[in-house]
């Protein structure tokens, strides 16, 4: 037997921002780094979050499980109704495990502010053990985000070798899911597209 399902909910299109607008007067706990925690770009998030709000700006490439650990704290700390992953892979993938991790599983919203992991829209999440120099991928279906936003005005001013590096990766996820063992006709129409 085969199945296909689809989730997260993408919103995308004019304003998808304001998409937001669902977790109105909810407490939110925004993961991010600390690039884009100071580049005005989460102002634009945060404006449209009308609840209260905390930022866990500490996100690093290839985050640890240690990060991941601190992450799981701030979850328990603060206690929010939603998680909110802005960035690339790194804040994505961060914010997956930390909700994934912890006793509770506060629903995940993701806005890339790249192109070419995909992290918002799978079930995957990659994690570095540092002390063994090694990278951990988590795969469960409860990582998958329960929104994502994708508003191409946040790649707006992204370095050209960034969009170069970023472009190739849209391109290898999208032959590698036309010859993954569990392709189907479904994957393989959006794997076209």
């Amino acid at each position: 037997m085969e199945t296909f399902w689809i989730k997260p909910k993408l919103y995308f299109g004019p304003e998808p921002l304001e998409a937001l607008s669902a977790l109105a007067g909810k407490r939110v706990l925004i993961v991010t780094d600390a690039f884009l925690a100071s580049s005005g770009l989460l102002d634009r998030v945060k404006a449209r979050l009308t609840g209260e709000v905390s930022v866990f700006d500490r996100v690093e490439p290839d985050p640890s499980l240690r990060l991941v650990a601190e992450g799981v704290r701030a979850v328990r700390t603060f206690r929010p109704e939603a998680v909110v992953a802005f960035g690339g892979g790194s804040p994505m993938d961060c914010a997956k495990a930390m909700c994934w991790c912890g006793e509770e599983h506060p629903p995940l919203w993701c806005i890339p502010t790249t192109a070419g992991t995909g992290s918002e829209v799978t079930s995957f999440a990659v994690l570095t053990d540092t002390d063994r120099g090694v990278k951990l991928p988590l795969v469960d279906d409860g990582l998958l985000p329960e929104a994502a936003i994708l508003d191409p005005g946040l790649l707006d001013g992204v370095p050209p070798h960034v969009t170069a590096d970023t472009g190739m990766d849209v391109l290898t996820h999208a032959a590698e899911a036309a010859v993954a063992k569990g392709a189907s006709p479904f994957s393989d129409a959006l794997a076209e597209r």
